[in-house]
């Protein structure tokens, strides 16, 4: 029911891990390691921007036709990763016509209340998908078309109490079930042809695309949850070639695409505040409102194959750009937590703080009118481009000693030529990371059938494997690097410090948080 044809990998040997209950990414470890890159078709489809690689455009399991592990010691051919490779086949269509249709149904009254609520939460679920293959030129040209509609709601119960609410002047429509969900649409196209007897191919495009609202539930309202649209879109094409009946060659071609943008889910200020309550309510927008990313990959490989005798030789060369589009949403949260008993002066709860600083009422003690607790608030240059390209190329040998052992001699170079973060950051370490330009990555295999029958197989094999690093690790560096995101404390006591619901209107070092910054070592 999770419909995340993944999970399936972890039916494969000397694969760990944990499944998804949904489309999230499962999580595999390879022989200790949990280092991976995804592919479709033999095309790049990693989302490489979080600390965790993660697949990027999603299939479904009715488009997919064969499902690949390549883990431990794999040969030059393939790399990028420490642990293992994760490649899907996508399916093809062929001369007879073919269609597959499903449905699911999940009513609210099947359902379980969940323990310990007053009453059950809307869950209704429901998914469509369906497909269909064949031939638009017989022997030439086919098809195959797959679509999914999977929307799913999980509201979460909003657990301000009335009284709290009334006092704060909250709508009644802030305290009902917070919207929660996922909305997947899943669509898949894909064109397969021959052109003659020496070439042949395919064009393949996927979509997915997720409107998931979210944020709310607990003590926080409605009008604090968030809009988050996740669209994903996937092209590829290869063209094979026999050169001769000894030599191959194939060209292949991606582009991936996923951009992320987080909005209001209650239409009003995108730029207003956050208010937190402590212990009461949190409410206003939310802190995510506002950020967006865009993350860009076009990839080209081409791949020879030279056959004699007993050797096969493959040399190939492999060329990626990835590129950023960030955008990080500035906080702009007021805490009210409370005063503490003073001489002569009883505690002030926070939501009495909350009221008096609305109501502008005077603090005796102080002689200035109540006020909030902390403002924490980010100013400056919240949007920063980055585009990095990675360069590979690998030539091996497969050898066929004889008919039961075979040996794989290979070598493959891997290098990530990273953009230059911020030539102006103030530490210079921040500015830049160094390109490591000698991964030099030898290879070396072997399968054995010792016995005549070939029931029994032996492998084993020896590399060394560089691992893409995580480049959100030097995209959140150029971002916060002492320069271009400046967080500020302002605490609400001081003289100097604004009238709520005002916002520090310009950059105050005095009241600025040093930063934590990343920097990169030259070495």
């Amino acid at each position: 029911t999770s419909r995340n044809v993944y999970n399936f990998h972890l039916l494969g040997p000397g694969v760990k891990g944990i499944p998804s209950t949904g489309f999230g990414t499962t999580q595999f470890t390879f022989g200790g390691h949990n280092r991976s890159t995804w592919t479709v078709d033999g095309l790049d489809n990693s989302q490489r921007r979080t600390s965790r690689q993660i697949r990027l455009v999603i299939s479904t399991p009715e488009s997919v036709q064969e499902m690949q592990v390549l883990s431990g010691a794999y040969s030059a051919e393939f790399g990028r990763a420490a642990g293992g490779i994760i490649n899907l086949i996508s399916r093809s269509g062929a001369n007879q016509m073919h269609g597959s249709g499903m449905g699911l149904y999940r009513p609210n009254a099947a359902s379980a209340r969940a323990p310990l609520a007053v009453r059950k939460a809307d869950q209704t679920w429901w998914m469509v998908a369906g497909n269909l293959s064949g031939a638009l030129k017989k022997d030439k040209l086919f098809f195959f078309i797959n679509d999914e509609f999977n929307p799913l709601k999980i509201p979460q119960p909003v657990t301000i109490l009335p009284a709290v609410a009334q006092a704060l002047g909250l709508p009644a429509a802030d305290l009902a079930d917070s919207p929660f969900g996922e909305t997947f649409h899943t669509p898949s196209a894909k064109l397969n042809f021959n052109l003659n007897a020496k070439n042949s191919g395919f064009l393949r495009y996927n979509r997915f695309t997720n409107d998931q609202p979210g944020g709310g539930g607990g003590l926080t309202a409605i009008s604090r949850s968030l809009s988050f649209e996740d669209r994903m879109n996937g092209g590829a094409g290869q063209l094979a070639t026999v050169i001769s009946p000894t030599l191959l060659n194939e060209l292949r071609f991606g582009l991936n695409r996923r951009a992320e943008t987080r909005d209001t889910y209650v239409p009003g200020q995108p730029n207003g505040s956050q208010i937190n309550i402590t212990g009461v309510a949190s409410f206003g927008v939310n802190p995510l409102a506002g950020s967006a990313s865009v993350e860009t990959s076009t990839q080209i490989i081409d791949n020879l194959t030279w056959s004699s005798g007993r050797h096969t030789l493959k040399a190939g060369v492999d060329y990626q750009t990835t590129g950023f589009q960030i955008t990080a949403a500035l906080s702009r949260l007021f805490t009210f937590g409370g005063l503490g008993a003073a001489a002569g002066r009883p505690a002030v709860t926070p939501l009495d703080q909350y009221l008096r600083t609305v109501a502008r009422t005077v603090d005796p003690a102080t002689s200035r009118p109540h006020t909030y607790t902390q403002l924490q608030q980010e100013l400056g240059e919240n949007a920063v481009p980055l585009r990095y390209h990675f360069v590979n190329f690998f030539l091996q040998d497969e050898f066929r000693l004889s008919p039961r052992l075979t040996l794989n001699f290979g070598v493959r170079y891997e290098a990530v030529l990273n953009p230059i973060l911020d030539d102006k950051a103030p530490y210079e370490l921040s500015r830049r990371v160094k390109n490591d330009m000698n991964n030099w990555a030898p290879r070396f295999g072997f399968s054995w059938a010792p016995f005549k029958d070939g029931k029994t197989v032996v492998r084993g094999g020896y590399g060394i494997f560089f691992d893409n690093p995580s480049l959100g690790t030097s995209a959140n560096g150029a971002l916060v690097n002492g320069r271009r995101v400046l967080s500020y404390t302002i605490p609400g006591t001081d003289a100097r410090s604004p009238v709520y619901p005002n916002l520090l209107a310009s950059a105050d070092p005095t009241f600025q948080t040093p930063p934590n910054i990343t920097a990169f070592a030259a070495d």
